[in-house]
């Protein structure tokens, strides 16, 4: 396995309502015999560096990651906050006020949570 700039992509894609800038992998504590590691991401948001230790585990997304970022985006007093839902396999994110949340889970039938007080797996 090869660094696939993964973190990157996702804060990427999120970056249109976020504003996240210079955002960084570091994979040189994956160990690509087995797959194994930390991937250190970072970025910058409203001014501070940030960074995060991801837990490696080949191509699974660490979804402590996504945690971290939700309390960061907390800190802000905005009204919309970082919303997943996961099927299973999928992790679905969302950025919206709860409102919008509402509707959309009567859209898509997913149940759509905040991962800050209902974390995908616990730290």
């Amino acid at each position: 396995a090869t660094p696939s700039d993964f973190y990157v992509e996702i804060l990427n894609a999120m970056d249109e309502a976020l504003s996240f800038a210079n955002i960084t992998e570091d994979y040189s504590s994956v160990n690509w015999d087995t797959g194994l590691g930390i991937a250190a991401v970072s970025f910058d948001y409203c001014g501070k560096i940030y960074h995060i230790n991801a837990t490696f585990d080949g191509d699974w997304y660490d979804p402590l990651v996504l945690t971290h970022v939700a309390r960061i985006l907390d800190q802000d007093a905005a009204p919309e906050k970082l919303w997943y839902a996961y099927d299973g396999q999928a992790l679905y994110l969302y950025y919206g006020t709860p409102e919008q949340e509402t509707l959309l889970e009567k859209k898509t039938g997913y149940i759509w949570l905040d991962p800050v007080n209902n974390p995908l797996y616990n730290e």
